[in-house]
């Protein structure tokens, strides 16, 4: 088979199971029709062409991807601001077209250059992605964990935000696991140096110094650092920590540095993970352990970001539930999130709407689609976020 004949399978393959669904979410949030159309054609040149092969290209051999448990290399979201204002989201891991690997450390840098065209040119930068790239990944052959669900090879990935400006906001999220393993140098370490880099040392000491102060048992981990494409002094470093944190009150305390953290709009998001927590957990009181069902899988803990800007001295947090390893079942998550807005008629409907965009299986039987419940603290009040997996290597999908 030729190369342009494999590369329209390709393309017929994942906007058939992808760039469709990202069509309906943009539908269900009530994008323009001209914005849906132009984010179309944003998705199937720049996005569709790093996805890499399709499944049957792979033989005994799966994909790499850390994205979703089935290694599907892309996830959508969608975020409610308290003002109402959904908006879409993704992020994906560019992969190797040859053999779906994840792609080379010297072609992200270009990646990221070429989203350049459809964000707001004038404010596009680099310069922080940058400096993560040269502090945080290893530029060496990337070690594979395949048969270790508690490791994986993935150093880098890209996210977009679909604005209401018609333009994307592009991110870029850094690893350090590989470089840390490579170096014997510990992920807080690498971290850390990337922060006094960016010019974050204030804040990101607030959140290293509350790490050193916790009990041996409980373990937080820096996964991720995520910078925004945009010039320093807009730009915002979040550091994502994985923890071991399984109960309500860790959760917090972890979330506000050990109550340290008393902005209101810290509380006020609080507030928000207590009751998305009891929605999802009712069962599970403040102080009770929840079991995950994969407590070997590396996405298994719950995830905390702290999102630090130049010339603030306190971070704020974000609060990441990884329902796929906790809850029962996609339907289970999907009534929670239903009932969190069940007040809130526009953002209900579309918690309706977006469950019933999977068809390939019922959410009644396992987790999986929903990946993530997630809630910000903002500004402008709390943002809670659904993360969305089209679990594209599903088994359901190949029977």
């Amino acid at each position: 088979m030729s190369h342009p004949e494999i590369f329209q399978l390709r393309k017929s393959f994942w906007k058939d199971k992808t760039e469709n669904l990202l069509i309906a979410l943009l539908r269900i949030s009530e994008y323009p029709e001209s914005q849906i159309a132009a984010y179309r054609d944003f998705y199937a040149s720049y996005v569709t062409p790093q996805l890499g092969p399709r499944p049957e290209e792979f033989g005994a051999r799966r994909p790499s991807s850390y994205m979703a448990d089935d290694f599907t290399p892309i996830e959508f979201s969608w975020a409610v601001d308290a003002n109402g204002t959904q908006t879409i989201r993704f992020t994906m891991e560019p992969l190797s077209p040859t053999d779906g690997a994840p792609s080379p450390v010297s072609t992200w840098i270009s990646s990221l250059e070429s989203l350049c065209p459809y964000t707001a040119r004038s404010g596009f930068d680099l310069r922080w992605s940058k400096i993560c790239h040269e502090t945080l990944v290893q530029d060496a052959n990337q070690e594979i964990w395949a048969d270790d669900v508690s490791k994986h090879g993935s150093q880098f990935s890209i996210g977009c935000d679909f604005t209401r400006s018609g333009l994307v906001t592009g991110k870029s999220y850094f690893l350090p696991h590989i470089r840390s393993k490579s170096t014997g140098v510990s992920c807080s370490a690498i971290v850390t140096g990337c922060m006094l880099r960016l010019g974050l040392e204030t804040p990101w000491t607030a959140v290293y110094n509350f790490l050193r102060t916790l009990p041996s048992g409980l373990e937080v981990t820096p996964e991720i650092v995520s910078v925004d494409c945009v010039e320093p002094c807009k730009n915002r470093a979040k550091v994502y920590l994985r923890t071991n944190a399984a109960t309500l009150q860790s959760i917090l305390e972890v979330m506000t540095l050990g109550f340290s953290l008393t902005d209101p709009m810290v509380a006020e998001s609080v507030h928000v993970v207590r009751q998305l927590w009891q929605l999802l957990f009712p069962t599970a009181g403040q102080e009770m352990t929840i079991i995950s069902h994969n407590e070997q899988h590396y996405a298994s803990g719950f995830v905390i970001y702290f999102e630090m800007v130049l010339g603030v001295s306190l971070p704020l947090p974000k609060v990441y539930i990884p329902v796929r390893h906790y809850c029962d079942n996609d339907l289970s998550i999907a009534e929670a999130v239903s009932s969190y807005f069940v007040n809130s008629p526009k953002q209900y409907s579309s918690v309706e709407a977006i469950r019933n965009l999977f068809t390939h299986r019922s959410l009644a039987t396992r987790t999986g689609i929903y990946t993530y419940v997630g809630c910000a603290a903002r500004r402008t009040g709390p943002q809670v976020s659904l993360y969305i997996s089209p679990e594209v290597f599903a088994p359901e999908h190949e029977t």
